[in-house]
């Protein structure tokens, strides 16, 4: 399954920039849940990947595969992430830039997790639009 046109409803995180953290912990738990995420993706290791997933990330999954998330993710087409991640934390969300894709991410109270992951500009968008297409991505 391949979810596109996603419009991130965390508008706020690209519209309001001057919420931005100047806290480099942040970040760095962020570049390391993403990281991970990747990494799991990259190794074929569907569990840990799916621990990193946002609950409604899983569940849309798991809904529109008809499947669990483990045995589902590695379907979605989403790639291992390489180079450096580029990291903008705004409050309870954040952006993951990679030099292919981006990954946006969710603060919960365990900590960060995945929201969608896969994305990339969506060329029919206006620039000023932040508008992507992700492979995976919450409900």
């Amino acid at each position: 399954m391949n979810v596109r046109g996603l419009l991130i409803g965390i508008a706020t995180v690209l519209v309001v920039p001057t919420v931005s953290s100047c806290d480099s912990s942040s970040d760095d738990d962020v570049a390391k849940v993403a990281t991970a995420f990747y990494e799991a993706i990259g190794s074929e290791d569907a569990a840990t990947a799916c621990r990193l997933l946002a609950p409604p990330t899983r569940s849309e999954l798991e809904s529109s595969a008809g499947k669990p998330c483990a045995k589902a993710i590695l379907d979605e087409g989403v790639q291992e992430a390489v180079g450096a991640p580029q990291v903008d934390v705004y409050a309870t969300m954040a952006r993951v830039r990679w030099p292919q894709e981006s990954t946006f991410m969710a603060r919960y109270d365990g900590g960060w997790l995945v929201f969608a992951a896969g994305c990339s500009p969506d060329p029919k968008s206006p620039r000023d639009a932040d508008r992507y297409d992700c492979d995976l991505q919450g409900g």
